[in-house]
Protein backbone atom coordinates (compact mmCIF):
# COMPACT_ATOMS: atom_id res chain seq x y z
CA UNK A 1 0.00 0.00 0.00
CA UNK A 2 1.43 3.37 -0.96
CA UNK A 3 1.77 6.15 1.56
CA UNK A 4 -0.60 9.11 1.46
CA UNK A 5 0.93 12.57 1.50
CA UNK A 6 -0.13 16.10 2.20
CA UNK A 7 -3.78 17.07 2.14
CA UNK A 8 -5.17 13.59 1.60
CA UNK A 9 -3.19 12.30 4.57
CA UNK A 10 -4.58 15.11 6.76
CA UNK A 11 -8.13 14.28 5.66
CA UNK A 12 -7.73 10.57 6.45
CA UNK A 13 -6.05 11.26 9.80
CA UNK A 14 -8.83 13.65 10.82
CA UNK A 15 -11.48 11.10 9.84
CA UNK A 16 -9.71 8.50 12.00
CA UNK A 17 -9.19 10.67 15.11
CA UNK A 18 -9.77 8.83 18.38
CA UNK A 19 -11.79 11.66 19.95
CA UNK A 20 -15.21 12.23 18.39
CA UNK A 21 -14.89 16.03 18.68
CA UNK A 22 -11.68 15.95 16.62
CA UNK A 23 -13.28 14.07 13.70
CA UNK A 24 -15.48 15.44 10.93
CA UNK A 25 -18.91 16.34 12.28
CA UNK A 26 -20.74 14.50 9.47
CA UNK A 27 -20.16 12.53 6.26
CA UNK A 28 -21.09 15.72 4.39
CA UNK A 29 -18.22 17.59 6.07
CA UNK A 30 -15.81 14.82 5.02
CA UNK A 31 -17.21 14.93 1.47
CA UNK A 32 -16.81 18.72 1.38
CA UNK A 33 -13.16 18.43 2.44
CA UNK A 34 -12.55 15.76 -0.21
CA UNK A 35 -14.10 18.07 -2.81
CA UNK A 36 -11.81 20.90 -1.65
CA UNK A 37 -8.87 18.50 -2.09
CA UNK A 38 -9.99 17.65 -5.63
CA UNK A 39 -10.41 21.37 -6.44
CA UNK A 40 -6.89 22.07 -5.07
CA UNK A 41 -8.33 24.36 -2.40
CA UNK A 42 -7.18 24.46 1.24
CA UNK A 43 -8.71 21.60 3.21
CA UNK A 44 -10.12 22.11 6.70
CA UNK A 45 -8.01 19.24 8.03
CA UNK A 46 -4.83 20.98 6.83
CA UNK A 47 -2.75 23.56 8.66
CA UNK A 48 -4.36 27.02 8.85
CA UNK A 49 -1.10 28.76 7.96
CA UNK A 50 -0.81 31.64 5.52
CA UNK A 51 1.97 29.90 3.56
CA UNK A 52 -0.26 26.82 3.04
CA UNK A 53 -3.13 28.96 1.75
CA UNK A 54 -0.83 31.03 -0.50
CA UNK A 55 0.65 27.85 -1.97
CA UNK A 56 -2.83 26.56 -2.80
CA UNK A 57 -3.87 29.91 -4.29
CA UNK A 58 -0.72 30.07 -6.42
CA UNK A 59 -1.29 26.55 -7.77
CA UNK A 60 -4.88 27.37 -8.75
CA UNK A 61 -4.05 30.75 -10.33
CA UNK A 62 -0.58 30.26 -11.85
CA UNK A 63 -1.15 32.49 -14.88
CA UNK A 64 -2.57 35.39 -12.88
CA UNK A 65 0.20 35.17 -10.28
CA UNK A 66 2.87 35.02 -12.99
CA UNK A 67 1.34 38.03 -14.77
CA UNK A 68 1.16 40.00 -11.51
CA UNK A 69 4.78 39.20 -10.66
CA UNK A 70 5.87 40.09 -14.19
CA UNK A 71 4.02 43.40 -13.98
CA UNK A 72 5.59 44.11 -10.60
CA UNK A 73 9.06 43.34 -11.99
CA UNK A 74 8.47 45.72 -14.92
CA UNK A 75 7.24 48.42 -12.57
CA UNK A 76 10.30 48.01 -10.36
CA UNK A 77 12.62 48.14 -13.39
CA UNK A 78 10.90 51.30 -14.65
CA UNK A 79 11.14 52.90 -11.21
CA UNK A 80 14.84 52.08 -10.89
CA UNK A 81 15.56 53.33 -14.42
CA UNK A 82 13.64 56.56 -13.83
CA UNK A 83 15.43 57.14 -10.53
CA UNK A 84 18.85 56.57 -12.11
CA UNK A 85 18.10 58.96 -14.98
CA UNK A 86 16.68 61.69 -12.73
Amino acid sequence: MSQLRGDLDWIVMRALEREKDDRYRSPAALAADLQRYLDDRPVEAGPPTLSYRLKKFTRRHRTAVAAALGGLALLMAALITTTMLW
